[in-house]
């Protein structure tokens, strides 16, 4: 074996067994992360002042705006016209080169989908218990669960599908994270709309999933375990967004006394009426609800 052959050979020995990809790694993240979130973290915080982390969160944001944009390039360039075929049944198990790319880039979302986490870490020491909701525990924990299965068994070309879409999407909400956290209040309350389109988005997404499932069961050979697990994965996700949606802003409009054709011109003419903007932020705090909370 060549010096090129043994670097290729290297390669995909550490590409296609990943550690980001193995149960040892994926059940003690996902256990440190439930316990420091949900029990060690807010007693920690109880009597401390928040963190102030309000560059860290522009950095923070800016970085994910620039890894999404990274890969999905990347994706694009792998599937070329067949990144939105919803049948693309190709799987990748060989030393070739194509599918030394395609371990590549697991690798990157793998990455992306960790360094995640950190959203929900960011919340607790910034003391914003309230923007922890089950949604956004849920989503977190099941997406690093969902790439074992995809990228450590089946390794399915197809599945870069979803993961185009969440980074697209994921562009939009760290975008508005990072005008959040730079401009001033009063002027981001002319944006407000953008809090309810991004849920309406989050929601097209997952029913453009469940269509893509139903496509890849019919015309590919998937493991029955990858497919329940992301079909009630992408469900409850579902229902979850529907559910905060209603209570967030359906509920909202409705305790304001606005009828519903009036709902949307009130979310896009926020900043012409700051009291309402004020009561709505309260509605949803007091509820534990916020955009950024889900995912």
């Amino acid at each position: 074996m060549d010096t090129v052959d043994q670097c290729q050979h290297l390669k995909y020995l550490i590409t296609k067994h990943s550690f980001l990809w193995s149960w040892w790694y994926v059940a003690p993240v996902i256990s440190i992360y439930l316990v420091f979130v949900l029990t060690v973290g807010p007693s920690l915080m109880k009597n401390r002042p928040a963190f102030q982390v309000k560059t860290l969160l522009v950095i923070y944001n800016i970085t994910h705006i620039v890894l999404c944009a990274y890969v999905m390039k990347r994706m694009r360039a792998f599937c070329q016209g067949d990144l939105f075929n919803f049948a693309n049944c190709r799987v990748h198990h060989d030393m070739s080169e194509k599918s030394l790319d395609y371990y590549e880039i697991s690798t990157y979302v793998s990455m992306l989908k960790n360094l995640e986490l950190f959203d929900t870490v960011l919340f607790v020491l910034r003391k914003k218990q309230n923007q922890v909701t089950p949604l956004h525990v849920f989503h977190h924990s099941s997406v690093l669960v969902l790439i074992l299965l995809y990228f450590r068994y089946y390794r399915a070309e197809g599945t870069f599908f979803p993961v185009y879409m969440n980074c697209f999407i994921h562009i939009l909400m760290y975008s508005y994270y990072t005008m959040a956290a730079v401009l001033d209040p009063q002027f981001m309350r002319r944006f407000i709309f953008l809090k309810k389109s991004l849920t309406i988005i989050q929601m097209i997404q997952f029913v453009l999933i469940l269509i893509w499932l139903g496509f890849q069961y019919t015309a590919c050979n998937v493991p029955s375990i990858h497919m329940t697990y992301f079909s009630v994965t992408t469900v409850a996700m579902l229902y979850g967004f529907y559910d905060f949606y209603q209570k967030s802003y359906k509920t909202a409009s409705e305790l304001l006394g606005l009828g519903g054709e009036y709902e949307a011109i009130f979310f896009f003419l926020g900043a012409k009426n700051a009291r309402l903007s004020d009561r709505v932020e309260k509605l949803e705090k007091r509820g534990g609800r916020s955009t950024s909370a889900a995912c």
